[in-house]
């Protein structure tokens, strides 16, 4: 994926079906309770599966699942690495 807006905008997708409610970029998703450790780690192998990237269990941290423009830039950064 080239465009980090529609990254941000797919991650937003893959969210809202995790936690059953819109929510925007910048929703907290950790803080509010939106997202708790079991849905993480849900989220984070949905993310694998769809973009074809591999997030290291270290990698699940809460300051880079705490909304999902955090989440994009994290996937982002994986693909462009």
């Amino acid at each position: 994926m080239n465009d980090l807006p529609a990254l941000i905008d797919a991650i937003r997708q893959e969210v809202e079906t995790l936690v059953l409610q819109p929510v925007d970029a910048d929703t907290a998703l950790i803080s509010s309770r939106l997202l708790d450790s079991i849905s993480l780690v849900d989220l984070a192998l949905q993310l694998e599966t769809r973009f074809g990237t591999r997030i290291a269990a270290a990698e699940i941290k809460p300051e880079q699942f705490e909304t999902c423009r955090a989440i994009a830039q994290l996937v982002w950064n994986k693909l462009h690495a």
